[in-house]
């Protein structure tokens, strides 16, 4: 099929897990087709330099992009480097979620050898319903800070932003970004409350973070009260 031909949903890429391998929307979302064309290149010619900005620009130019990052860098830079993003209450809350399961992922790991053992696990063994859960925890504890602090941001820039076009455009971010992190603790959650009957030695641990991860679904839908009617380009349409 050729690149003109394929049915690209526009902007399904900014609101998104970031779970290519899960996802059902793969060729339906260009910065996937062009992510692979990189790894490909780089599996097909090593050594060789490769041309980003060609491959991006020249796709990107050709699609109807929805306010929003094309990749995850945004988002990082926003977790990291802005004073009065990190001092928000939300965040900081997130933060001190994703600190205390970062912490108990790494005990997790050293007392089951996740990681090591992902590419072993046999299809419906305790082992892998155990990977799994604790899979969908370790994939979603740093999304959930960095668009948490996205939302955060764009509410901020609307505190200060005069510009009509501007407001509308950082409303959009704001409550897509609010939706995603909501949908990732709502996962979380599932998968927690799973391990918690599978792992009896961590459950002090659990019980905790399930305490945090309800405190931050609950200030979430006060802060950002319109994620509900946002319409995710291609998985709520």
């Amino acid at each position: 099929m050729s690149e003109e031909n394929k049915s690209y949903i526009a902007g399904i890429y900014n609101y998104c897990d970031r779970w290519c391998e899960k996802c059902t929307f793969t060729s339906n979302c260009l910065l996937f087709t062009n992510e692979s064309k990189i790894v490909a290149q780089e599996i097909l010619k090593p050594g060789e330099s490769i041309d980003i900005e060609k491959i991006f620009d020249m796709n990107f130019d050709n699609e109807e992009n929805l306010p929003g990052e094309i990749s995850g860098e945004q988002d990082e830079e926003i977790k990291e480097d802005n004073t009065e993003i990190n001092k928000y209450p939300l965040s900081i809350l997130a933060d001190n979620f994703f600190s205390k399961s970062m912490a108990i992922i790494k005990k997790m790991d050293e007392r089951y050898n996740f990681f090591a053992q992902s590419g072993k696990k046999e299809p419906g063994s305790a082992f892998s319903r155990l990977f799994e859960d604790f899979e969908i925890f370790a994939w979603f504890n740093p999304l959930i800070v960095a668009k948490l602090k996205r939302a955060v941001s764009s509410k901020l820039e609307m505190q200060v932003d005069d510009d009509e076009d501007m407001l509308n455009i950082r409303e959009y971010d704001m409550n897509g970004s609010a939706k995603i992190s909501i949908i990732a603790l709502e996962k979380t959650v599932k998968a927690l409350n799973k391990l918690f009957d599978r792992m009896p030695e961590f459950k002090n641990e659990i019980t905790e973070l399930l305490i945090l991860s309800g405190e931050l679904l609950n200030l979430t839908e006060e802060e950002f009260p319109g994620f509900n009617g946002f319409i995710r380009p291609g998985f709520d349409e």
